[in-house]
């Protein structure tokens, strides 16, 4: 029991003391595989700790129940609805035969509350500092964050490579990465992200479009499949964040690589996609508006269709610069264009 995750983390933070006084209050149940914990609906009168096996966690998708996480040994399960004193957001059902260590609510409050409180809080605002999120509510950040996992790395260690299925994406908790990109035989740097910054399946690929390598001394991710990602958006109706990632990472990846070689049919389409998307930043610019990228894709739908009905955008008519802003408040590019 004290080697599983949920018990090591409470035990460093807590102190032995209070841990040993903890496990002292916690009851062991068994159940079946297809049994069910709790339902969506039901007050929230007990927290559970996986010792052994397999629950899945379904949430409403309309007219059915849809799973959009599985926890394993050592993870804490029906800390939200205590905390909140609401119903059951979620239905828990065993996947497997289960062991099960569980508190009563009044224990969980008395002993553990706080510092989940802690630790979702501080979920929520890595969560605000994405700013493809900003447009989610709290109770929608916080089921997306809880089905993320943790990952840790060292300088050097390959995340996945380019031409690899694709199947996850990645929040940067603390270090950086770098983006590169296989030409030939040779490998091309394109960028390198850090703190805050979303990557891996942005654009809903079958392979990752380039390779992921941590770049600083070590690394702290989250991480959820995009398949995870699609459920918990589609169970809250906020379905429009997935095209408006795919856009923005379209168009990051289309100046990221820069191709150069073009037909005068590819130069006269390209000035036809950004000469309006930079006229539409220019016109509310004047006027002492700035528009993210975001913003401006908002704004020219037409613009982003015709992007993304291409497979590359080769740029010699027009020179653009890319700056990855800094201040991370926006997930888009700065673009400035001019003429040759």
């Amino acid at each position: 029991m004290d080697s599983l995750e949920w018990f090591k983390k409470t035990r460093m933070i807590v102190g032995e003391d209070l841990y040993q006084v903890i496990k002292s209050k916690m009851q062991i149940e068994q159940h079946s595989v297809n049994e069910v914990l709790t339902k969506i609906g039901d007050k929230g009168n007990k927290f559970y700790v996986i010792l052994k096996g397999l629950v899945g966690v379904f949430v409403r998708n309309e007219d059915q129940l849809t799973m959009i996480n599985v926890c394993k040994e050592g993870e804490g399960m029906g800390e939200l609805s205590i905390m909140s004193n609401k119903s059951r957001m979620a239905t828990l059902v065993c996947l497997t035969d289960c062991v099960i260590s569980t508190l009563t609510a009044s224990q969980y409050k008395r002993y553990v509350m706080q510092n989940d409180i802690q630790r979702i809080n501080n979920l929520v605002d890595l969560c605000d500092k994405v700013s493809l999120f900003n447009s989610l509510n709290r109770q929608v950040k916080i089921m997306l964050m809880l089905c993320m996992k943790e990952v840790e790395i060292v300088r050097k260690q390959i995340i996945y490579k380019q031409a690899q299925q694709a199947k996850n994406l990645y929040i940067i908790i603390e270090g950086s990465i770098k983006l590169c990109l296989k030409e030939g035989s040779k490998q091309k740097t394109l960028c390198v992200i850090s703190d805050n910054e979303i990557f891996g399946d942005l654009m809903g690929k079958e392979v990752y479009q380039e390779t992921a390598e941590c770049e600083s001394q070590s690394c702290r991710l989250l991480m959820i499949s995009r398949k995870t990602l699609q459920k918990v958006l589609q169970s809250t109706n906020s379905l429009g964040i997935l095209e408006e990632m795919k856009q923005i990472a379209h168009i990051k990846y289309c100046f990221r690589t820069q191709l150069k070689e073009s037909t005068s049919l590819l130069q006269y389409e390209q000035q036809n996609i950004y000469e309006p998307f930079e006229s539409t930043r220019t016109l509310f610019y004047s006027n002492g508006i700035y528009l993210s990228d975001k913003m401006v894709i908002r704004s020219n739908r037409h613009v982003m269709q015709s992007i993304l009905n291409r497979s590359k955008i080769r740029r010699p008519v027009i020179c653009v610069s890319v700056v990855e802003r800094k201040s991370k408040l926006d997930s888009g590019l700065r673009l400035s264009s001019c003429h040759k």
